[in-house]
């Protein structure tokens, strides 16, 4: 009887600190997951797109504007279990605010790719940032992509007007 209430003890606290991880305020611009940009719910345009991935890259520390609380910060494979102020320092200012070309289509949900041009030196490659098609799944690549050619229509891409 004895061993059944000590498991039953560390089940019900482990439900509890299971619940307690799982809570965090809310976020600041109302997106679902810090993946999801909105409500993740039908299917969102080109210009939503392209807004969703600015703001991505943006809250995550990419450019001169404050990165988002922690909680919110995705991280990359390169950022496993490095401390948040050390990422903070070697994201920011690397990747310009702007969008230059939006892909559609991509993936198989046919979501979109956001490309987005490298901060000084370099401006003809840079990063992209996919989502699926709802606008969830957003993660910016780790991979270099050819900005240069997107603005220029490859890849089923066109430029972001300004």
């Amino acid at each position: 009887m004895r061993l059944f209430g000590g498991t039953l003890s560390l089940i019900l606290l482990a439900a509890a600190c299971g619940k307690a991880a799982d809570k965090r305020p809310a976020d600041p611009q109302g997106w679902r997951t810090p993946t999801t940009c909105g409500s993740g719910e039908g299917r969102i345009g080109p210009q939503q797109a392209v807004q969703c991935a600015e703001l991505f890259i943006a809250r995550n520390g990419y450019t001169t504007a404050p990165a988002i609380d922690s909680p919110y910060m995705v991280l990359a494979s390169v950022d496993r279990g490095r401390p948040i102020d050390r990422i903070s320092q070697d994201r920011y200012n690397t990747i310009q605010p702007r969008a230059a070309a939006v892909c559609p289509g991509v993936g198989h949900s046919g979501g979109y790719m956001i490309a987005f041009a490298r901060v000084g030196g370099d401006t003809a490659s840079g990063r992209a940032v996919t989502m699926s098609a709802n606008g969830a799944d957003l993660h910016l690549d780790d991979s270099e992509f050819m900005v240069a050619g997107a603005r220029r229509g490859q890849f089923g891409c066109r430029p972001v007007p300004r």
